[in-house]
């Protein structure tokens, strides 16, 4: 599933814009963050505050935060997403909200990578799942909590262009032949 991965240490201010090279949607992040686009299908985009920050769920020292953006198969709903989800660790509080007046469904806990809320919310026909994730002692939760908010509320998507098609030049037979005969 493609996506993006954000990762942050710093005070936020959403200034920076990245679009997707291929899935055709985009979302403003902090100017001080990375981008990371990875090769290999499936991975997610990474953007960081630093390199550090860049090693996956199990790796990620204490300091960072982590907003995991997927985009889903079309098929899938909010209330799939959510429900598909691994188990959080501790009693997890699944809610019904609404993002810029777009139906969404939220999921707030501890999971077992640090995760603390995961939101799942259709935009322009694209199934999207955000999960926030942090070491349980962050001191700056709310803060946050406000750039997920914030992060999915930028969300657009590119509406697709219509296939191109090469202008068809009409050939005809070669001096002396007619049509519909063969020499």
């Amino acid at each position: 599933m493609p996506g993006a991965l954000l990762l942050l240490t710093a005070q936020p201010s959403l200034a920076a814009q990245f679009v997707h090279p291929s899935l055709g949607y985009s979302f403003t992040y902090p100017d001080s963050w990375q981008v990371v686009v990875y090769p290999t299908p499936g991975r997610p985009v990474s953007v960081t505050t630093s390199p550090e920050c860049d090693h996956g769920p199990v790796d990620i020292p204490p300091s960072c935060v982590v907003i995991n953006i997927q985009v889903l198969p079309s098929d899938q709903t909010n209330d799939s997403a959510i429900s598909n989800l691994p188990p959080f660790d501790t009693l997890a509080i699944r809610t019904k909200c609404s993002i810029r007046g777009i139906p969404a469904e939220r999921l707030d806990g501890d999971g077992e990578q640090g995760e603390k809320a995961a939101v799942a919310v259709r935009i322009s026909g694209k199934q999207f799942l955000l999960m926030l994730s942090y070491f349980p002692d962050n001191p700056d939760a709310a803060k946050w909590e406000k750039v997920l908010d914030d992060l999915i509320a930028s969300i657009s998507v590119a509406e697709p262009e219509p296939p191109r098609i090469a202008p068809v030049t009409p050939q005809f037979p070669g001096p002396g032949v007619r049509p519909g005969k063969r020499s």
